[in-house]
């Protein structure tokens, strides 16, 4: 079963809460009452905690002063530990935070867990979700939370789709997309999450990696350009480089203009069905749509930003990246977090790119 709490960011467990915590989430969850048959065929013995839950995971709900907002976070423990055996050396674990908790947590913390310590180390894992879980409710909060500037074009392109969505019954926390929050964002992440999480979990807070794709890709490249020393390792996949007609290039070179140096770790990965893929399906069939579409070009821009990364010279920098043949925008996120993942902690056991 998952064990939900509260925490403010001051709240923090002792070892022996946790252990006996840690203790009862991997004893694995509850059994469905075997004594009392279902009620039909068509509706099987099925304890819903248990298909929610990844085994291992304390789930917290945390509000954001800086954002305004309600966050569920999800933290995977190695597997098999529990407060009070050793220590990794350095007494404490690297942190992965996860941005789409809801959809990436459950893959992160089994490809952390089941890589380790052959491919990467142990290592605590960090989903960062809402706690609204209503399909709108995600999408527009993550597109306010994980974007540097409000884009016109996005805004007229997708305003329409969620007015008719609206018009013909849905439900939605917004009427509009909100844009622009990737400051506040990064904020909470700074201020409000990693002290929560650091007061609460034994990891470094020296080692620290995000992982994000499509807008948490974009956000992720956002937080390199501009406050690159937040992590340590990034793992970028498909990121929406598009965003405000390339608004991270100026960003790129505004870094290099006042900075001789940028240390952090990094691996940016693409879908190669993403050359010729198509995201908003021209559903009006207009010329703004069809601009928005032409913007895409993800492989083309990760290659255009390596590129101008890899030529500025930082000795700190260590940077990857990789189309992975036969992905989508959809497909990718899983096997170029495997990848990626070892290509940050830099493994005797990655192999070549």
């Amino acid at each position: 079963t998952t064990l939900t709490t509260t925490l403010t960011t001051s709240t923090a467990f002792s070892l022996s809460t946790l252990a006996v915590m840690t203790a009862l989430l991997f004893a694995g969850p509850a059994a469905c009452d075997l004594e009392t048959p279902p009620a039909s065929d068509e509706s099987p013995c099925v304890d819903a905690e248990a298909v929610q839950s990844v085994p291992g995971t304390f789930v917290h709900d945390l509000h954001s002063e800086i954002v305004g907002e309600d966050f569920r976070i999800s933290v995977a423990l190695p597997q098999g530990f529990i407060p009070g055996m050793e220590p990794p050396e350095g007494g404490a674990f690297p942190v992965i935070y996860v941005l789409d908790g809801y959809w990436a947590f459950g893959g992160a913390a089994e490809l952390a867990r089941s890589q380790a310590p052959y491919s990467i180390p142990h290592a605590i894992v960090v989903g960062i979700a809402y706690e609204d879980t209503s399909a709108w409710g995600r999408l527009l909060r993550r597109t306010r939370d994980f974007t540097p500037t409000a884009w016109d074009l996005y805004a007229e392109v997708n305003d329409r789709d969620l007015e008719n969505r609206l018009a013909q019954g849905d439900s939605a926390p917004f009427d509009h997309y909100p844009m622009g929050g990737a400051e506040a964002f990064l904020g909470f992440l700074q201020d409000e999450l990693k002290p929560m999480i650091e007061a609460s979990y034994p990891v470094d807070a020296s080692d620290a990696t995000i992982v994000g794709s499509s807008f948490g890709g974009l956000f992720a490249s956002y937080v390199l350009l501009n406050e690159p020393s937040a992590f340590q390792r990034y793992v970028i996949v498909s990121p929406g480089l598009n965003w405000d007609d390339g608004l991270l290039m100026d960003h790129e070179r505004a870094y290099a203009e006042t900075h001789d140096d940028l240390q952090a770790k990094v691996f940016f990965a693409a879908g190669g069905r993403e050359r010729e893929e198509r995201l908003f399906k021209a559903q009006y069939g207009d010329a703004l749509t069809a601009e928005l579409e032409e913007s895409y070009r993800m492989v083309e821009r990760i290659e255009t930003l390596v590129g101008a990364l890899e030529s500025r010279g930082y000795p700190g920098l260590e940077v990857h990246h990789k189309v992975i043949e036969g992905e989508n925008h959809t497909s990718v996120g899983l096997p170029a977090s495997s990848i990626g993942l070892r290509a940050v902690f830099g493994s005797q056991y990655f192999f070549s790119l």
